[in-house]
């Protein structure tokens, strides 16, 4: 995956909210994606932008994004800029799936 797919995913990306359970702060991701994306498109070597993502930190809020998709969307873009292939965690599937459908939309199967 070249760097254009890579920053293409990224923003092709789609996280579920947790709702009244605690997840990453949707702004702090967002913003953190935003300056990922920059690097990458400012050509930052792969171990640089490693290490920033391996730097991220994100506070926690009632109803932010579901940490298992980011976490994943993460890890893949750093072993896509290393060239690697990765596995998404099988607790959620890839973030870069769209998200879970909410709660009446699964019990009503739709």
């Amino acid at each position: 995956m070249d760097r254009p797919e890579i920053v293409a995913a990224i923003r092709s990306s789609l996280f579920a909210t947790r709702g009244m359970r605690r997840g990453y702060d949707v702004e702090a991701v967002d913003d953190a994606l935003e300056v990922l994306i920059a690097r990458i498109d400012a050509g930052d070597p792969a171990e640089d932008t490693e290490r920033f993502v391996l730097g991220l930190a994100f506070p926690s809020r009632l109803g932010g994004y579901d940490d298992v998709p980011v976490d994943d969307l993460l890890d893949q873009v750093v072993a896509a800029l290393h060239g690697r292939a990765t596995q998404p965690s099988t607790q959620q599937g890839s973030a870069l799936i769209a998200p879970r459908e909410g709660f009446l939309a699964r019990l009503l199967g739709r």
